[in-house]
């Protein structure tokens, strides 16, 4: 009990620093949240996707009338410098290519592949749009296959296409707005501050040598510290949905919600672990405070808080991907693109849940090890 209240006196002394954070986070709360907009309407609103139709044949110009019944179509001149700007600066979501001789090669039994770009962060949108393209090339070569002439078969693919023009969200399902990958910085930052100087300070002399001739065992000290820890991360954890449900109230009250509310929170201990590990390694509260500002921003922007990950470039993204955040940004997307798939990639899921508890193991067993040579 004594660790614990010299935990949280000790953490008072740190207010001005949690302050200016957490008046950071309800900035950029504010901001994303004001101009982010309602998923659930986006979910019903047509994309815009842009052609470029190199084909002049029946079974080409099926498919963009296809996509035009779905979406709102743009027709590109023909320029892959001209799709690659619509798409780079979001002025379409989705751009399809169709290359010469795509349906004479599709009539005669072949499987030509389409091309199309892709904004960035618009994963969702590449798996709408291309599941969709697939369906109805998947029917009308089923079709041809059972033995219809190419013409038949586009007549009665696009009468079966037209019972699923209408798309929408299913009632009850979870609108996650990209607002939430935002949270990545608040809890970094928070966990990281509010713990890592702290624990330092229990293994400065004096307060250890106080702590040490108390009545307190070790044992009890270590369990004092933990709880103490453990009661940080569940305050910065429940204070992010907190403001979450603010602009997203309906969003979190689901079975997807959940799942992102239980990311954030095996985030956050991945956070504290890294904390764990920082303040093993050093008892320099000048290298704690610099080593403090340097995760939370390198944290914060391999998560996406700053720059959407879809911009990063491969070889950016490779390194991304030894970083947690990277990870708990994947996860989010995983529970995001469900939406639009109508299905939930729990393997996707999963291994991002499963990379992050790994991290956790990492830090703390480092951490464990440190301290016992430190202590040796």
């Amino acid at each position: 009990m004594q660790t614990f209240k010299t935990f949280f006196k000790i953490l008072r002394a740190r207010g001005s620093a949690l302050v200016i954070y957490i008046a950071v986070f309800f900035a950029l709360a504010l901001v994303i949240g004001g101009t982010g907009g309602n998923q659930e309407e986006f979910a019903a609103t047509s994309l815009r996707v842009g052609v470029i139709n190199r084909n002049n044949h029946a079974i080409s110009a099926a498919l963009v009338e296809y996509l035009h019944d779905l979406h709102d179509i743009t027709y590109l001149q023909d320029s892959y410098t001209v799709a690659e700007d619509e798409v780079f600066f979001e002025r379409l979501a989705f751009v399809l290519i169709i290359d010469n001789g795509f349906g004479e090669q599709f009539a005669a039994g072949q499987e030509p592949a389409l091309r199309y770009l892709v904004a960035p962060q618009a994963t969702a949108a590449e798996i709408f749009v291309s599941r969709q393209l697939d369906a109805f090339l998947q029917n009308l070569s089923g079709y041809i296959a059972a033995g219809f002439d190419y013409r038949a078969g586009l007549e009665l693919t696009l009468q079966d296409m037209q019972q699923r023009v209408t798309v929408s969200v299913a009632e009850g399902s979870v609108q996650i707005s990209p607002f939430l990958t935002a949270t990545v910085f608040i809890t970094t930052s928070l966990i990281i501050v509010m713990l890592a100087p702290t624990l330092v300070r229990f293994k400065e002399k004096e307060l250890y040598s106080r702590l040490a001739i108390s009545a307190t065992s070790k044992r009890k000290r270590t369990v004092g510290l933990i709880v103490a820890s453990l009661v940080c991360v569940a305050l910065v954890w429940a204070g992010v949905m907190v403001v979450t449900s603010f602009f997203h109230h309906e969003s979190l009250l689901s079975v997807r919600g959940s799942l992102h509310m239980l990311n954030v929170f095996i985030y956050a201990l991945v956070v504290a672990g890294l904390a764990v590990f920082m303040s093993s390694i050093t008892r320099n509260q000048d290298a704690i405070d610099g080593c403090t500002t340097l995760f939370s921003v390198l944290l914060s922007f391999t998560g996406g808080a700053f720059v959407p990950t879809g911009l990063f470039s491969d070889t950016m993204r490779t390194i991304a991907q030894f970083f947690p955040s990277f990870w708990f940004n994947h996860t989010n997307q995983v529970v995001y693109n469900s939406i639009f798939t109508g299905t939930f990639d729990t393997t996707g899921y999963l291994w991002g849940i499963g990379i992050q508890l790994a991290f956790i193991v990492a830090f703390f067993s480092v951490a464990l090890v440190v301290g016992k040579e430190k202590a040796e």
